[in-house]
């Protein structure tokens, strides 16, 4: 199943100025691929204004074509694909003779992660964290958190995908929840990807709270993992984001006590770009 979450659609934008009052797509999902979730979105933003979310709760295979109203003049397009459903789309289409340029933008961005990074569980895609950082600080993103995964030396690879002034890492979670986190290749991790982009702002951003904080799995305590993810972190030269400092600590900021929900993002975005503005203020 982690295999196939790799072909999801994380943090996928289509962004662009255009005068068009009008687009259209084809779209196709195959649900049954993509188990844990019943429901299928896309978001469209107008400049900074979220104006469309269409979509369904369904868990059946989907091919169809949508057709969305947009204002009148030039304004900015952000249409934000499914987080977690592997899809494809085509036949992008706007009004006859309208005006089309790409955006730019400021810097550019890895983002590493499981299940939460990838989108689980925000309904609206446009409002998982990342792609909220994603638009308050102009970040030309590539998203390649993937649900269920822990600290995997060998997903990254031989070389840099690409020249990146900003990576997160959000692992960990996972890793203790299996109850033998395996400390070397967590500190295999930061030193590889540490080697593979020495310019990059590097941040990692520890567990947050879940529901069964309490538990010990393995014998190992949520805060004695933490701890030592947080220190391999550290060593390797990486800004740490204490997770529990910018996550609310209650249910009902959660879908199932361990994903949060759409609001609960919110407020994770929130707290998370304070740390990370904080931090590039430094630089100067």
């Amino acid at each position: 199943r982690s295999y196939i979450r790799t072909s999801a659609t994380a943090s996928v934008v289509l962004d662009f100025y255009t005068d068009s009052e009008s687009i259209s797509f084809d779209y196709e999902i195959d649900r049954l691929n993509m188990v844990m979730a019943d429901f299928m979105f896309f978001d469209l933003w107008e400049d900074d204004i979220m104006t469309h979310h269409i979509g369904e709760y369904s868990t059946t295979p989907i091919k169809t074509t949508a057709h969305i109203k947009l204002s009148q003049g030039e304004k900015r397009v952000r249409l934000y694909l499914p987080n977690i459903f592997k899809m494809n789309i085509g036949n992008i289409t706007l009004d006859e003779g309208a005006t089309f340029r790409p955006t730019e933008k400021k810097r550019r961005a890895l983002i590493l992660g499981d299940s939460i990074t990838q989108g689980f569980d925000a309904h609206f895609p446009s409002m998982s964290y990342p792609n909220i950082l994603a638009r308050d600080f102009e970040l030309d993103m590539v998203n390649q958190s993937i649900g269920g995964e822990v600290f995997l030396p060998k997903s990254l690879g031989t070389s840099s995908l690409f020249d990146a002034d900003i990576i997160t890492v959000a692992y960990g979670t996972n890793d203790w929840l299996g109850g033998s986190p395996d400390f070397d290749a967590v500190e295999e991790y930061f030193e590889k990807l540490s080697a593979l982009y020495p310019k990059a702002k590097k941040f990692y951003i520890s567990p947050i709270w879940l529901k069964d904080i309490d538990k010990t799995p393995g014998g190992i305590s949520f805060y004695d993992a933490k701890s030592r993810f947080e220190k391999c972190a550290s060593d390797k030269g990486f800004t740490v984001v204490e997770g529990l400092k910018i996550m609310h600590h209650t249910v009902e900021m959660f879908s199932d006590g361990e994903h949060p929900n759409d609001l609960g993002f919110t407020g994770y975005a929130k707290l998370l770009g304070k740390k990370i503005r904080e931090s590039l203020n430094d630089l100067g």
